[in-house]
């Protein structure tokens, strides 16, 4: 591991793109925060490679100053958005679908309640599920700042087709909503939900009692 990422180091100096998105990602664990010292070095090779028009770079920055979180910083919603645009401007999905989030989370979340509509619905048509679920959070109203009119049918809707895409997320809710009036149903979206890696639908399983 060490050896390769020595290689990928003195490939990213000499400009390669890729590398340096290789390099970032070597760097990010998938769970907690990184080292101190590595954060500027994975920001740094991140945006390099952004500059040199590579796409996934641009997505994973604009995940970074939008979710900062497990970064132990604080959001940069600016960048967020220019590093997101400048990935869906090159057909990027998820950041488009982020992107809409982000306008539906800011403080001009009423003047661009529109567009992200618009966007998240243009995701939906091909066929993501989260787009699905983000659609039904919308229309429940999870946005207020938005002023996008509530509809339950709407919710309803993009919930079940959510679910239909097997969205563990998606499953997980409408097993927390049937578990009550209809046990067999909610242990059974909760089991799909665990089977997608869900850990709050792994959680809800052992406190039922129930095996996955």
């Amino acid at each position: 591991k060490d050896r390769a990422r020595k290689w990928l180091a003195r490939a990213a100096e000499h400009g390669h793109a890729d590398a340096q998105y290789r390099l970032a990602m070597s760097l990010a664990p998938s769970e907690g925060k990184p080292d101190e010292d590595d954060y500027p070095v994975i920001v740094e090779n991140l945006e390099k490679a952004a500059d040199a028009g590579h796409v996934p770079a641009m997505f994973r920055l604009g995940e970074i100053y939008h979710f900062p979180e497990q970064w132990g910083r604080q959001n940069d919603y600016a960048k967020a958005e220019k590093y997101y645009r400048l990935a869906e401007r090159d057909g990027h999905l998820k950041a488009k679908r982020n992107l809409a989030v982000l306008y539906l989370e800011g403080k001009d979340a009423k003047k661009k309640s529109q567009l992200a509509l618009k966007m998240l619905e243009e995701c939906a048509e091909n066929g993501d599920s989260v787009c699905y679920l983000q659609l039904a959070y919308v229309y429940n109203n999870k946005y207020k700042n938005a002023h996008i009119a509530e509809s339950k049918e709407k919710t309803i809707y993009n919930i079940a087709v959510s679910v239909l895409l097997k969205n563990p997320d998606a499953l997980y809710i409408l097993g927390e909503y049937y578990i009550i009036g209809n046990r067999n149903l909610g242990i059974e979206l909760f089991r799909q939900s665990a089977a997608l890696g869900h850990n709050l639908a792994s959680e809800k399983l052992k406190e039922l009692g129930v095996k996955k």
